[in-house]
């Protein structure tokens, strides 16, 4: 009797100790009782840390893999680390990266046949974001993996961004010359000017807004080039290849995203993105896996709540992974990554021509995602998100925004309270790996 007594006393205690525990204590509990501790953030060190991460991932066929900005050298190299982990013991055979559709082709010929100047292909990507040591290690390692005759299956580089159309309108351009000159001379005159490279000094290092490029009639023209890809398929194809129209019909639909994106101020990119995703897979076949690589707000599975920015509203407006998260369902595993505090390259918000620099910033604010890692005494780690609890303050957590770390490629560090993103971590993400400290990306050649 009175160890039953006992026992029942015990019991009341626990209770009453867990309903004597705020929302945030449990949470730090549960965090530090799931996540797992990556031992290195550094390429070449083996998989056994990563091995629950691939139990998450099962078989599916595509893994995205976020990032809090565009210049945390630490979170490109786990993301490296990563990526070897899933060709070598997954099977992924595609690496698509944020950046344009066509001038990604100079860096799969390198990648692939060892054919040009990899340096040189990555600057010509235009994203001061990847010009950098730490993906050119990335491509080295590429390159070298396909070289080893005992690795069958390539691993292939692909772009899947539509933010440049100056490869994707010449391919065009030069295919339509190629199977109907007649069709190609009256489209020049208004897509021409697509091939031609700008860049606004005053902007971010992206294209400057051309009305000319996206008015009613350049609509209109590339609207009708994409109806003869599907019109005049056979006499195209007889003029060509099957491949070759492949090629150039998708290259031509970038052309059609862009002027679409441009028009609407941008609230077709991620649309267009998934799509280029899509395209991706299909057009290297069903045993296809796909690795693809960009920013945080890309990857995740989000629809933004928010109803205004700067006079444009995009309340409702479809994140890249939502796209692909309806397309795929659970054949795609979403990993968000986040950093707490320490550097990372960006462009100066301020005077955007100056180039970019390091900036610092210090533990991240009370409340937020980062916050509660460390609280959890958790440096490097890994947290699956995709076996939480249905119900409770656990759930209630992870299902309501968080405030999280983040910039895209610029800062100002004026306005650092401006650089935070919400995320509803249950929806949003499969996984997160989470970094405490990172260090800045380093540039191949700071002159380019």
């Amino acid at each position: 009797m009175r160890i039953k007594t006992n026992l029942i006393l015990l019991l009341v205690l626990l209770l009453f100790s867990c309903a004597e525990k705020s929302e945030e204590e449990q949470v730090i509990e549960w965090i530090s009782e799931n996540a797992i501790q990556i031992s290195t953030v550094e390429p070449g060190n083996g998989f056994e840390d990563l091995l629950p991460i691939g139990e998450m991932i099962g078989d599916a066929r595509i893994v995205s893999l976020g990032e809090p900005t565009h210049g945390n050298r630490e979170v490109f190299q786990l993301k490296h680390r990563m990526i070897e982990y899933l060709v070598e013991e997954k099977g992924f055979n595609i690496f698509a990266l944020e950046c344009p559709f066509g001038e990604a082709f100079d860096v799969n010929r390198y990648v692939v046949d060892g054919i040009g100047d990899p340096e040189k292909a990555i600057a010509g990507i235009y994203f001061w974001t990847w010009d950098t040591q730490e993906v050119w290690e990335l491509i080295k390692w590429m390159r070298s993996y396909n070289a080893n005759p005992d690795n069958l299956k390539k691993v292939k580089f692909y772009g899947f961004d539509v933010q440049d159309p100056q490869r994707a309108a010449r391919v065009m351009l030069e295919y339509l010359k190629k199977v109907d000159q007649e069709l190609e001379e009256i489209v020049r005159p208004e897509l021409g000017i697509l091939e031609v490279p700008f860049s606004d000094p005053k902007g971010l290092g992206r294209r400057q807004w051309i009305p000319e490029e996206y008015d009613s009639i350049s609509l209109n023209y590339i609207q009708e080039v994409m109806k003869a890809f599907d019109s005049k398929k056979e006499t195209y194809v007889a003029s060509s290849s099957v491949d070759e129209w492949q090629l150039a019909k998708q290259h031509a639909r970038q052309i059609e995203i862009y002027i679409s994106n441009a028009a609407k101020t941008g609230l077709e990119r991620d649309y267009g993105q998934a799509e280029n995703i899509r395209w991706t897979l299909d057009y290297e076949g069903e045993n296809s896996k796909l690795i693809a690589w960009a920013h945080n707000f890309h990857v995740a599975n989000m629809i933004l709540e928010e109803d205004d920015n700067e006079g444009v509203d995009y309340k409702g407006y479809k994140c890249m992974g939502n796209h692909l998260k309806k397309w795929y369902g659970d054949q795609l595993k979403i990993v968000g990554i986040f950093y707490n505090q320490g550097e990372f390259s960006a462009l100066d918000d301020n005077i955007p021509s100056a180039g970019f620099k390091t900036f610092e910033v210090g533990s991240s604010k009370h409340g937020s995602l980062e916050h509660t890692m460390i609280n959890a005494n958790l440096h490097n780690a890994y947290l699956d998100l995709s076996n939480i609890p249905k119900n409770g303050p656990i759930y209630e957590w992870l299902d309501k925004p968080l405030s999280t770390r983040y910039s895209w490629g610029f800062y100002n560090q004026s306005r650092p309270e401006d650089y935070y993103q919400t995320h509803k971590l249950s929806k949003e993400f499969d996984a997160l790996l989470f970094l405490d400290k990172t260090t800045a990306t380093v540039p191949i050649d700071k002159s380019d």
